[in-house]
């Protein structure tokens, strides 16, 4: 991440990582009005003095106005304030609080931009929690409604002793084109006649008549047409 203000009519550039806010030495030089092979000698005598500032600090390549590869360092906030503390004149002290200024600034804006990604990634979370609760409900639900279907069926085939009833049904959806998801809503249960959506079938194999629903009737009557107009067939 990059931020570039003015300090002095100088472009500064300051750049950052996961842990720490850098300046330039190239940039410092400039702003203070120092030679930059200076503000290095500063940077050397100072590492060479206490070597466990060397973490603050990294070693780049610039390409100067000849084309000629130079060294500059880029240094921590820390580093800086120890490099310019004894920088002295008439606007030394308003260069160095401009410094801070921008040091304060980025380091505001990387908060912020990590509390968004930190509120974005948590929404992200909690979207993603939610859309499996959502699809788990889904997934029992219709576990439930199998189960409540089939518990029917199976009741119907225990009460009439009608092993293949519930077998010749699903026969007669099949041929009829009939979803699983259309039919199995629809449970089997023995209702008055007087309802509207259910009627009487005589399955085969059930002593009694079986109360199902008018669509699974339909079906019955269409795969027992189907069947007949087979016998026929053969018997030609």
């Amino acid at each position: 991440m990059e931020n570039i203000i003015t300090i002095n009519q100088v472009a500064v550039n300051l750049s950052a990582d996961q842990e720490s806010i850098f300046a330039k030495t190239k940039d410092i030089s400039a702003v203070f009005g120092k030679a930059h092979y200076n503000v290095i000698r500063d940077v050397d005598k100072l590492i060479t003095l206490k070597p466990t500032l060397a973490s603050e600090l990294s070693s780049v390549e610039y390409i100067d106005s000849s084309g000629k590869s130079n060294k500059m360092y880029k240094l921590s906030r820390d580093l800086f304030n120890l490099i310019v503390l004894g920088f002295t004149g008439e606007k030394a002290l308003d260069y160095k609080i401009a410094f801070i200024q921008a040091f304060n600034m980025m380091e505001s804006n990387i908060k912020e931009q990590q509390l968004l990604l930190s509120t974005a990634r948590e929404q992200a979370l909690v979207d993603h929690h939610k859309e499996t609760i959502a699809q788990v409900r889904a997934e029992k639900k219709q576990l439930n409604t199998y189960a409540g279907g089939m518990e029917s069926v199976n009741k119907i085939r225990s009460e009439h002793s009608i092993p293949e009833s519930s077998q010749f049904i699903w026969e007669c959806l099949e041929y009829s084109g009939l979803s699983y998801d259309e039919v199995i809503p629809m449970t089997y249960r023995r209702l008055p006649e007087s309802v509207p959506s259910y009627a009487g079938a005589n399955i085969p194999g059930s002593k009694t008549p079986v109360y199902v629903p008018q669509i699974v009737l339909q079906a019955i009557d269409k795969y027992k047409t189907h069947l007949a107009e087979q016998e026929l067939a053969l018997s030609e």
